[in-house]
C-alpha cells in the first residue's frame, strides 16, 4: 500500500467518524463529542503533517486559511463537550474555509 492510500483512507474514517458523531449527538446521546473528537483529531493531525514549506504566496494563505479551519474544528469539538450549540456554527464555518480551500489549492502534479 502506498502511503498517499494510507492518509487518504484515514481521512476518511476520520470524517466518517466526525460524522457519525454529530448524527448522535443530535439524537441525545451525551457521549458523542467523544466519537466527534476522535475523527476530528485524526483530521487535525492529517492537516498538520500536510503543511507544506513554501514560498508561493497563495498557498501560504490557503494553508493559514485551512489553520483556522483546524483551529475552528478543535474549537467545535470543545463547544459540543460543553454542550453549547454554537458548535454548528464553528463546524458550517469550518466546512466552508475547507471546501474554499479544496477548490483553491494548486494541484501536485
Amino acid at each position: 500500500m502506498s502511503k498517499s492510500v494510507i492518509t487518504n483512507s484515514i481521512y476518511l474514517l476520520s470524517g466518517i467518524l466526525a460524522v457519525i458523531g454529530v448524527v448522535l449527538y443530535f439524537f441525545g446521546n451525551e457521549h458523542a463529542f467523544i466519537v466527534f473528537c476522535i475523527g476530528a483529531a485524526g483530521m487535525i493531525a492529517l492537516r498538520v503533517m500536510s503543511f507544506k514549506h513554501t514560498d508561493d504566496f497563495r498557498v501560504r494563505r490557503l494553508q493559514n486559511t485551512q489553520f483556522i479551519s483546524t483551529l475552528l474544528l478543535l474549537f467545535s469539538g470543545y463547544l459540543m463537550y460543553r454542550q453549547n450549540d454554537i458548535w454548528v456554527l464553528t463546524l458550517m464555518i469550518s466546512a466552508v474555509l475547507d471546501l474554499v480551500v479544496m477548490l483553491r489549492m494548486p494541484k501536485n502534479d
